[in-house]
């Protein structure tokens, strides 16, 4: 056994048959005394990476090879059909005022639309919201909308959950009073978390 081998999965550089995974398997078959599967060939295991392979769990695909034969296996890219039904989206399936869909935009485009709803203005700090063929921009916030903002700042600062099951308890709906209600947006079913890490050191003074 090679002690040494990589543990972090390989991967091709591209997707197709010039590209996949080739695998030649030399099949004993005197060695079929006593088989487990009532044909001869192979079993092809497929599943991501990082996860245990488990047939129970949903995470492993199978495929079966004939002995003496060539083989292509090819995959598709699958997904539950609603956004609605997998609880996330894809930045294909929806644009907001930024762009591609993602979570965080999403919600703020979200509470500038809330913004132009209680106060018909936006803070210079938030993207103004445009029609499609650039017209009705509406108006930046100035001195006479303060008390208005001010009013609506709490709320703006919160978002109400958006609960899967639909059930609300009166506690969350105080909280869907006092907080933007976004149930068209859903998290991102890709996502990048960054964490950053700093280390610094001190300057010093050459004077």
């Amino acid at each position: 056994m090679n002690k040494t081998a990589p543990k972090e999965p390989m991967r091709p550089n591209g997707a197709g048959v010039q590209r996949g995974l080739r695998l030649t398997l030399n099949n004993n078959v005197d060695d079929y005394f006593f088989s487990t599967f009532p044909a001869i060939g192979f079993t092809v295991q497929i599943f991501y990476p990082n996860d245990f392979p488990d047939k129970m769990s949903g995470s492993l695909s199978e495929a079966f090879i004939n002995a003496g034969t060539e083989a292509l296996i090819s995959m598709e890219f699958s997904m539950t059909k609603t956004s609605e039904a997998r609880r996330c989206k894809f930045q294909s399936e929806r644009k907001t005022i930024f762009g591609p869909y993602r979570y965080s935009d999403c919600l703020v485009e979200c509470k500038i639309r809330s913004m132009q709803s209680l106060c018909n203005c936006v803070p210079f700090t938030v993207p103004v919201l445009e029609e499609d063929d650039g017209t009705d921009r509406l108006p930046l916030c100035t001195l006479i909308d303060i008390p208005c903002l001010h009013k609506y700042k709490a709320k703006w600062s919160r978002y109400y959950p958006n609960d899967p099951n639909g059930v609300e308890s009166d506690i969350l709906r105080q909280e869907k009073h006092d907080s933007i209600n976004c149930p068209e947006c859903l998290p991102d079913c890709n996502s990048i978390a960054y964490q950053p890490s700093v280390i610094s050191t001190s300057l010093h003074n050459e004077r």
